[in-house]
């Protein structure tokens, strides 16, 4: 089965139009780098994403953006109860990491005297959810290697890793993702395709794609269900790259040209990528 083509035109910059499409958004986010106790919601960001913060702060009308000392981190906290309340009616439901509905069920329920949240059996691709959780654990990278042979390999990683050889070139896209727990690594695995293994060293899971297709597919979604802040110009970017393998360009000298420069913008925003080693 061939896989469709990715079109050259980037859609408009769009947020959840709905309070529904924010509210996966949101669980995405907790599920990811979110912490929720009797007293407060938290969640956090790496300071490229504080509009991200503010964002999410504007939304629920209430809370507070905090920079953590040391850190080049922000936390978006919520106390006040009737945040807490709206907080829990945006993601009821939504939630996919059980220590984080375990979190809700046994904490929250008890100062908002409200219901408690279930996790729900649904597709990655028809929500917000995935983009959240990119947001959070996802990492792009581009990555241009060169040989006496002139083979040309890069990679654009959030956490993503997919392949494509032809004639002299190989290309390689990496999609990769990290997280405390491989089972929600594993549900995109399923829907994605790619690979889930353990870091031994972090003690830590991480998913990756080796495959050309499975780009098209994280393209596809995000393209509809768009990532924020930082994240969002790094996609860019790195879909700008896939567009160029797409047509076979990578192969060139002026098409590895605009990969090299791609790359030189993308590193700017690569140090979000390490929000996951400042907790």
């Amino acid at each position: 089965m061939k896989k469709p083509q990715i079109s050259i035109h980037a859609p408009k910059a769009l947020k959840p139009q709905s309070s529904s499409e924010f509210g996966f958004f949101l669980a995405g986010l907790i599920d990811s780098d979110g912490y929720i106790s009797q007293n407060e919601i938290k969640i956090t960001f790496h300071t490229k994403d504080k509009s991200v913060a503010y964002y999410v702060k504007k939304m629920i009308g209430y809370g507070s953006v905090v920079q953590i000392k040391n850190k080049p981190a922000v936390n978006y906290i919520c106390e006040k109860k009737q945040g807490l309340i709206i907080l829990a009616n945006l993601v009821r439901n939504k939630l996919k990491d059980f220590s984080k509905i375990d979190q809700f069920n046994l904490q929250l329920t008890k100062k908002l005297s409200c219901e408690k949240t279930n996790y729900v059996q649904r597709s990655l691709d028809q929500n917000h959810w995935l983009s959240g959780f990119l947001q959070g654990s996802g990492n792009l990278q581009i990555k241009q290697i060169s040989n006496a042979n002139t083979t040309l390999n890069f990679a654009c990683r959030q956490t993503l890793r997919d392949t494509q050889s032809c004639g002299k070139g190989e290309s390689k896209l990496v999609v990769q993702i990290n997280h405390k727990m491989d089972t929600l690594l594993n549900l995109i695995k399923t829907e994605f395709g790619g690979y889930v293994g353990h870091d031994q060293m972090k003690n830590t899971f991480y998913y990756s794609s080796v495959n050309f297709r499975s780009a098209s597919k994280f393209i596809q979604y995000l393209d509809r269900y768009q990532l924020m802040g930082s994240n969002l110009t790094a996609y860019w970017l790195w879909r700008k790259a896939y567009l160029l393998v797409q047509n076979r360009l990578h192969l060139t000298e002026a098409g590895s040209r605009k990969i090299a420069f791609k790359k030189a913008m993308l590193s700017q925003f690569r140090s979000f990528a390490n929000k996951k080693g400042l907790n």
